[in-house]
């Protein structure tokens, strides 16, 4: 059986217009990440387009409880 690291790894992002379009975003990391790591790989690839499409206010969701309580302990 192969290691999980071995399949490679990747994330979906979706960004959300204040009109309801999405931007659809799949990248496959060019690293063996595990969960942890491509989680937080997939929050910064997401900031970093919402930056470069000019995103002045951003509301970021996920349903990694991990993520969610580091990231929201960090900025309050």
């Amino acid at each position: 059986m192969a290691h999980p690291l071995a399949q490679g790894s990747g994330a979906g992002i979706v960004l959300t217009t204040p009109q309801g379009d999405d931007m659809e975003f799949a990248v496959k990391f060019e690293f063996n990440a595990s969960n942890n790591e491509a989680e937080y790989e997939a929050l910064i690839l997401g900031m970093r387009l919402a930056q470069d499409a000019g995103v002045s206010h951003l509301l970021a969701y996920s349903d990694y409880q991990l993520i969610v309580k580091q990231v929201n302990r960090s900025t309050s």
